[in-house]
């Protein structure tokens, strides 16, 4: 599956937060940015990658970046 994340652009809050959703936001999570999501957005507001859901943890894991999507 491909997922979108996004860093927050404004917030009256001084954390800054990510999204992490793919097309049908039948995945989707919101929490502070950490310093790896910060680390694979190399300064960009968003961008796209493949990722899956593990079998056991139920965890998701990023894998690559992926092309830009139309959503």
């Amino acid at each position: 599956m491909i997922v979108k994340i996004q860093q927050s652009l404004s917030s009256t809050s001084p954390v800054k937060s990510m999204l992490i959703y793919n097309e049908s936001r039948r995945i989707f999570y919101e929490a502070p940015l950490t310093t790896e999501v910060a680390e694979l957005l190399d300064g960009r507001e968003k961008a796209y990658f493949e990722a899956r859901v593990t079998p056991v943890t139920k965890k998701l894991e990023i894998l690559k970046e992926t092309e830009s999507q139309n959503w």
